[in-house]
Formats: C-alpha cells, sequence, structure tokens
C-alpha cells in the first residue's frame, strides 16, 4: 500500500498564448490505507488532481510523493504511470469489446508476462470476490452494466496494485446498480486493505464510501475533512451546495436583546447570537431535511417539543410544487419568487397551506459580501 502526498502543485494548461491555471497550490496527504474522496463540480480540477497522481500529467509545479519518493516534480515525471502500480477505474470503465471478459481482467498480467496458471488463479480469484464467475467467457457488450463495472474493477485489481482510483465510476449505472456498486467497492477496499481514491462531483458517492475528503473548487482546495464535518459545517457557500441540496437566502437583520431576528419577507428566524457581524444583511443556508413541512391543522405554536434540536416554528405557508422521493414529499414555498424547499413525511398537494418549522441548530450562516462561513466560537450560538 502507500501514502500519497501533493506539495504545493499546481498545473497550468497553456494553448497558444493562452494559460488556463487548472489546480492552483494543491496540498493534500492520503493516509496508507484510507479512503479518500476528492469532490468537486465538473471543471473544478479534481479530474486534473486525479491525472497527477496517477502520472498521466505532471504538475506544472509542486511535488508528488508516494510514501517519500518523488515520483513527479515540477513539470517533471521521474516515475511513470505504468511504473506506479496504481488500479484505475474509468467512468466508461474502458473494456476491450473484442475481449471476453477474462480476457479483459487477464490483460493487464499478460502485460507483466505473469505465466497462465498465474493468470487463471488470479481472474478467478477476482471473479468470485466480484460475483462474476459465470459471465467470464462473454463479452462485455453481453452484460449488464453493472456487471461490466465488476469487470472493470476486477481489472483495475488484477495485478495487485498500491492503490486504486475511481474517476466517477458509477455515473453510467441507474440508482439501484449505483447503490450495490457502492456496497461492492466498499467490500473489495476492506477485504483487500488497499489505498482507495474516489473522484466523483456527486456527494452519494462521497458519503457512502470515503472517510476523509478534499473539495475542490476553482482549481482551489477550499474544505478538508470528514463527509459529515464537511456536510454540517461547510466553509463557505459554494463547498455547501457541493455537498447537497441547500436553500440560500439573503435575510435582513434585526437586533433584539443581544440577539437577532433574521427576517425574509414572513419567513422569520428568531433568538440567533452573533458576535462581531456588522452588516445588516447576512446569508443563511438551511438544508431541505432541516425544513420541516406539515399540513396545516389546529394545533399548538408550541410545537420545539416535537422534534429533536432547537426547532422554531416559522409559520403558514402555501405550497408551490410538490414531489415524491423515496418515502417524503420534497415541498416547495414560493416566498416572493424566491424557492424554498423542505421535508413532510406525509402527501402534501399543490395550494396546501403548510406549517413551516426549522431545525436552528442546523442552519449555516455565511457572509453577505464574501459568502464565506461565520464561525464563531461555538461555531453559531443558537437561542
Amino acid at each position: 500500500m502507500v501514502n500519497i502526498k501533493l506539495n504545493n502543485v499546481s498545473k497550468i494548461f497553456k494553448k497558444g498564448k493562452t494559460e488556463f491555471k487548472a489546480l492552483s497550490n494543491i496540498n493534500l496527504e492520503i493516509p496508507d490505507n484510507s479512503f479518500f474522496g476528492i469532490l468537486g463540480a465538473s471543471g473544478a480540477g479534481k479530474t486534473t488532481t486525479m491525472r497527477i497522481i496517477a502520472g498521466l500529467e505532471a504538475p506544472t509545479m509542486g511535488e508528488v510523493l508516494f510514501d517519500k519518493t518523488v515520483v513527479s516534480k515540477d513539470d517533471r515525471t521521474i516515475i511513470d504511470p505504468e511504473e506506479r502500480d496504481i488500479g484505475m477505474v474509468f467512468q466508461n470503465w474502458a473494456l476491450y469489446p473484442h475481449m471476453n471478459n477474462y480476457e479483459n481482467i487477464a490483460f493487464p498480467l499478460k502485460v507483466k508476462k505473469w505465466n497462465q496458471n498465474e493468470i487463471t488463479k488470479r481472474v478467478y480469484e477476482l471473479a468470485d470476490i466480484l460475483g462474476i464467475r459465470e459471465v467470464l467467457a462473454k463479452r462485455p457488450g453481453e452484460i449488464s452494466g453493472g456487471q461490466q463495472q465488476r469487470v472493470a474493477v476486477a481489472r483495475a485489481l488484477a495485478k495487485n496494485p498500491k492503490f486504486l482510483l475511481l474517476d466517477e465510476p458509477f455515473s453510467n449505472l441507474d440508482a439501484n446498480a449505483r447503490d450495490d456498486a457502492r456496497a461492492l467497492v466498499k467490500k473489495v477496499k476492506n477485504e483487500l486493505g488497499i489505498t482507495t481514491i474516489i473522484v466523483s462531483h456527486d456527494p452519494a458517492d462521497i458519503f457512502a464510501l470515503a472517510e476523509k475528503v478534499a473539495v475542490i473548487s476553482r482549481g482551489n482546495l477550499v474544505q478538508l475533512g470528514t463527509p459529515k464535518d464537511l456536510y454540517d459545517y461547510p466553509s463557505n457557500e459554494r463547498v455547501a451546495g457541493t455537498l447537497g441540496d441547500i436553500n440560500i437566502v439573503d435575510f435582513d437583520l434585526k437586533e433584539k436583546n443581544g440577539y437577532y431576528d433574521l427576517i425574509f419577507e414572513n419567513f422569520i428566524i428568531t433568538g440567533i447570537k452573533l458576535n462581531d457581524y456588522n452588516d445588516s444583511k447576512i446569508t443563511l443556508g438551511i438544508r431541505p431535511e432541516d425544513l420541516i413541512i406539515e399540513k396545516s391543522t389546529e394545533i399548538d405554536s408550541n410545537i420545539e417539543t416535537k422534534y429533536e434540536g432547537n426547532t422554531q416554528k416559522i409559520g403558514v405557508f402555501e405550497a408551490d410544487t410538490v414531489n415524491y422521493n423515496q418515502g417524503s414529499f420534497s415541498v416547495v414555498l414560493n416566498i416572493s419568487g424566491t424557492k424554498i424547499k423542505g421535508i413532510s413525511r406525509e402527501p402534501i398537494f399543490y395550494g396546501d397551506k403548510v406549517n413551516v418549522y426549522i431545525n436552528k441548530s442546523k442552519i449555516k450562516l455565511f457572509e453577505y459580501a464574501s459568502k464565506d462561513a461565520i464561525k464563531l466560537n461555538e461555531e453559531i450560538e443558537r437561542n
């Protein structure tokens, strides 16, 4: 296995007189035997980072180390990709259509000149682990997408690599197959004890698999942490959106007895403690699951005891659009042209009057101008 380190890695692509800085001073350490995620939107720089680790690109500046060995530095490739002992699974799986699945898995072993008995033993060993023995005689075009993905993983693992790189590996699978594929990759990683890196734009991949995550945006490493820490405490508004669905709304501030009310039309959150914040506006982020929707009935407004956390009733609104998703209803409120999404556990229909409650312990506050997270002594003191 291998410990991977990037020191001040930058990458500049040139086309004629035009330069594009794809990465800027990336510093990362990926521990031996870890499952590490690199998350970012399309064009953020995550695939460039992966290609530099793999040796398919050299950093324009900075260095990459495997354990304590420098493998590339300052526009030079010191150790070629084929000598870095990497297993890679690409978005399109890159299986050879003219070969059967046995031959696809065996191909890297033939290149390394393993003898036939060793090749057969290794192919069948991986086929048993991945549950694809029955499709070895077929070609990739004759099996399902999920089975193709397993063949691609088997081929990547065939030569006992030091680490495994997964580049958007589940994008071509349907929802059910993606869940199975994630579980499979986790199982293989745990059984083989191999350092694994997954590169994805989909936070679901990251939350399901990664122990630690680097979020890359516009070529910069903007946050590093566990999936839970990043989800609950994003460093800025952009990271908050990258990690999952979130309502972002600008609020006016009104001080009241040392605390603040956050006001957006008739959507008012009370009793927020802010230290050393001097703007009259603030940006709030709240994830849909922390905005609770119920049909409006004659119920007591003191709703705080109904839910865990510091829950506050916001008021009564009208449902604008409703979508069903996996046992819950996604309800959109249209407040003066701004759409705010919450979650209901009961059926809600267009035009229904609904009560809205917010879990104040889960709100995220960002500076109105910079959109950076507001961090206080205890993150945010919520009254």
